[in-house]
């Protein structure tokens, strides 16, 4: 027994000091040995709670000081110190969760970082639209992304502030296709223009079966890109095309079935911050018209499933919606001042004079005889108050009382203060043949604020505000010995509009009260000159006034998005997110001066001169539809007409 307590005392001690230790190195910075320490401690001694107290609470302080540093060292691109940072989280605790996703994370974060790097190289060079999608595929994985984030709308308006208008939001061709030419056709066929697009920039192309190849075209166009031209061929055919690759369109029927068969659906999930998903799911319905929208209430997630133009269209929405709150700090201070006047004046007489008969037997009690011999000595006069006193004194008293709360309320939300007391109300009720039942009500007594803030775009501050005063005037109790009570009240409310940071008073919530009394001698009291020497007045004034100071300081204002969300093209009323058609979209200004590519649309015959408009010659080789050329089987491309277009050119 004796070398088991010998043990037991050596190993308290044992603990304790390294106990000891590990609180001095926590107390000189070196976190990693402290633990250490507690943890040995901790061990050597399992049944001492303040040790193990002490290590879970310094170990899980460390582990946040150091999470917190790994993702600042995230967000500036220190990849090496988030590292580092997990790293130390898992030797602190090797079975935390949050360090070994973080760990991944890192990796994720660095090639995010390379992506964005990459997009602001693209975006100096004048290719802000290859930016924009890169940036857009860093969003995708990692919504939060902060510089991504910023870097969207900061490539939003430098889209829209180059166009002037938005870009189109089709997959892209390669920028080839953006250099300028220059055609004049007047009743051509359609292949026989597609040709000539093929000869200017090597555009491959595919037609459906049901494309009309003898459809007749009339086009002059003088300088505009090969893309633009394209696109206003397409729409004033009632044709629709789909990119293959950079360098090959499909051409098809801008009808349903075809629509249905050729236009691929893509699925993105919008994940909210602040926004409420039922609310942008029905902006998504109806501005763009998204047919799929699937919202998750508990994740506050969108998925819409629809073309690749009609989910850029919900994107651009969602960026506009999903912006954080504006928040205002409320810096309220209500005073109550009270102030009492007391002035009391004159002389104070006895108020009541009693005279009382004694005899023998005592007060009262009279015989006959004592009455018939009845003197002064048995009367004994009794008074009140025996004393005359003199009163002179005033009396003068104020009381402030100060509520300086401050809270922090989000835009359009209720703020609700109270300061006082709920007092209980109790009530009994009877039923027949069942008994009674007593129940308690509570009712909120002293200082109740009611304040909503809006906070306008321009710094200003518009508040509706409701203010409650009570008091307990009287307690009322019944014969069952319930009691209720008469409350006092002052209350106001309004609606008013300051700036941030100006003060606005709200006072004159008065309470008055006036008593006077006088009482002495009567008659002589009220005589003016002798009123003050048989009798006396007290004059009694309170006078309650609440005051209250709102003081609205902008925390965080509403950030309108740039330009390119504010105001964008979506599409026609047939096509919503269909890209806009429009002629003479400059090129980026990395690109070759513009120059007018002259191209000859049949080879083997003469190559137009310099400057001179493209048109098909006069008799164009002849092959009926269908018939063997470019294309897939049942398909149509490269075909001439049968009839001869009409041109004013004659080689």
């Amino acid at each position: 027994m004796t070398v088991v307590a010998a043990a037991a005392v050596l190993t308290g001690c044992s603990g304790y000091r390294a106990y000891r230790e590990g609180q001095a190195h926590l107390a000189e910075g070196k976190v990693q040995a402290g633990l250490t320490k507690l943890k040995e401690a901790s061990d050597q001694d399992p049944g001492n709670v303040e040790y193990r107290r002490s290590y879970f609470t310094e170990r899980e302080s460390a582990t946040n000081a150091l999470m917190r540093r790994a993702d600042q060292a995230i967000g500036s691109g220190d990849f090496d110190d988030a590292q580092q940072a997990y790293a130390q989280v898992l030797a602190i605790d090797p079975v935390n969760a949050r360090a070994t996703a973080g760990t991944a994370r890192v990796a994720d974060a660095q090639r995010h970082w390379a992506i964005l790097d990459g997009a602001q190289d693209l975006a100096r060079k004048g290719d802000v639209e290859t930016a924009l999608s890169r940036t857009q595929q860093v969003l995708s994985e990692n919504p939060n992304n902060a510089r991504a984030t910023a870097m969207y709308r900061q490539l939003s308006r430098q889209q829209a502030d180059k166009t002037g208008k938005e870009l189109g939001i089709y997959p892209r061709l390669k920028e080839a296709y953006r250099k300028p030419v220059s055609l004049n056709f007047s009743g051509a066929t359609l292949q026989q223009v597609f040709e000539a697009l093929k000869q200017a920039s090597g555009l491959n192309y595919v037609i459906d079966k049901d494309v009309r190849a003898d459809q007749r075209v009339t086009l002059s166009v003088t300088a505009k890109p090969v893309e633009d031209i394209l696109r206003l061929l397409l729409a004033t055919n009632q044709l629709e095309r789909r990119v293959l690759d950079e360098d090959t369109l499909l051409v098809y029927p801008n009808t349903p079935a075809k629509q249905a068969e050729y236009r691929e659906m893509i699925v993105r999930t919008f994940y909210l911050s602040t926004a409420e998903a039922s609310k942008v799911a029905t902006l998504a319905r109806t501005i763009a018209r998204a047919r799929d929208v699937v919202v998750d209430e508990k994740l506050n997630t969108l998925v819409v499933r629809d073309s690749a133009e009609v989910v850029r269209l919900v994107e651009k929405l969602v960026a506009t919606q999903d912006v954080a709150e504006p928040e205002v700090m409320l810096e309220l201070e209500v005073l109550e001042v009270s102030v009492n006047r007391l002035l009391e004046m004159g002389v104070t007489w006895p108020s009541s004079i009693s005279a009382t008969l004694s005899g023998a037997a005592g007060a009262g009690q009279l015989t006959l005889n004592e009455w018939r011999h009845r003197s002064a000595d048995m009367v004994k006069l009794n008074v009140g108050n025996p004393m005359a006193a003199a009163q002179l004194r005033s009396q003068v008293g104020s009381a402030n009382l100060l509520a300086n709360p401050r809270i922090r309320v989000r835009n359009r939300q209720s703020a609700k203060i109270l300061i006082g007391e709920r007092v209980p109300v109790f009530t009994t009720v009877a039923t027949a043949n069942v008994g009674t039942a007593e129940s308690v009500n509570y009712l909120d007594v002293g200082l109740k604020l009611d304040i909503e803030p809006t906070v306008s775009v321009d710094n200003d501050v518009s508040m509706k505000l409701s203010l409650e005063v009570s008091n307990i005037i009287e307690t009322i109790s019944r014969a069952s010995g319930a009691q209720a009570y008469r409350i006092g009240t002052r209350n106001t409310s309004t609606a008013l509009r300051v700036r941030d940071g100006e003060t606005n008073i709200l006072a004159g919530l008065i309470k008055r009260d006036e008593q006077r009394s006088n009482t002495g001698v009567p008659g002589l009291n009220e005589i003016p000159l002798l009123s003050k020497l048989f009798g006396g007045s007290r004059d009694n004034d309170s006078r309650t006034e609440i005051v209250l100071l709102v003081t609205p300081h902008i925390v965080r204002n509403i950030e309108p998005p740039g330009i390119g969300l504010q105001e964008f093209m979506s599409g026609t009323d047939a096509a919503a997110g269909a890209a806009p058609i429009q002629l003479g979209t400059p090129a980026p200004s990395s690109q070759a001066p513009t120059r007018v590519e002259q191209v000859n649309p049949f080879p083997g015959r003469p190559t137009m001169t310099p400057n001179a408009p493209i048109l098909p010659p006069r008799n164009a080789p002849a092959l009926p539809p269908g018939g063997p050329g470019t294309g897939v089987p049942g398909q149509t491309s490269g075909t001439a007409p049968s009839t001869p277009p009409r041109s004013s050119f004659a080689p």
